[in-house]
């Protein structure tokens, strides 16, 4: 895990929490998302150190109620790590939806693909953590990349991927042009 910033809040949230004061953690949760320069690595840290304490549902909530503050300020790219800690924590992370998928549009605006990645994914329909596995099997695996195939053929360098198909041309050293599944990869 990453150090929190130094003499920062996120240290005072630190110590807070080690002396059970979820409370005083909560204060200035709060506080942090009404400011301009939120840490979100450190928000994160923070989230799963709830989280570890047995704070689970608090750290869902919390991360929740974070969620539009980051809207507002159009910096939903910035909070996809956020968006996941979310959904993994909230006792109800469909709550998180309209958000993840603000957040993944402005994140990965820039792909042509988005809007089909994103009815692919299912991201409207199915519960949200599947389908959020499924987007990002999707949206983070690109030309260049190197994958590893379990049947044998070893290290094998993507040469592209189409998202309409879910699938991968993969130049392994044995078999150039070989066509996989993201799944597989």
């Amino acid at each position: 895990m990453e150090t929190l910033p130094k003499d920062s809040v996120y240290q005072d949230m630190a110590h807070s929490l080690r002396v059970g004061d979820v409370a005083h953690v909560e204060d200035l949760w709060m506080e942090l998302c009404e400011k301009d320069d939120v840490n979100v690595d450190a928000l994160g840290q923070i989230a799963d150190m709830l989280a570890d304490e047995g704070h689970r549902d608090r750290a869902g909530t919390l991360l929740l109620m974070t969620l539009p503050s980051f809207a507002e300020r159009s910096e939903q790219g910035k909070a996809l790590d956020l968006v996941r800690r979310a959904v993994r924590y909230a006792r109800n992370p469909e709550e998180a939806r309209d958000f993840a998928i603000q957040a993944y549009t402005q994140a990965m605006g820039h792909r042509p693909d988005i809007e089909t990645a994103l009815d692919i994914s299912r991201i409207r329909i199915d519960p949200l953590k599947e389908s959020l596995e499924r987007l990002e099997q999707l949206l983070f695996i690109d030309a260049g990349d190197f994958v590893f195939h379990d049947s044998g053929w070893g290290v094998g360098q993507i040469e592209s991927v189409d998202i309409n198909s879910q699938s991968l041309i993969v130049n392994f050293q044995t078999k150039s042009g070989h066509r996989v599944s993201t799944e597989m990869a």
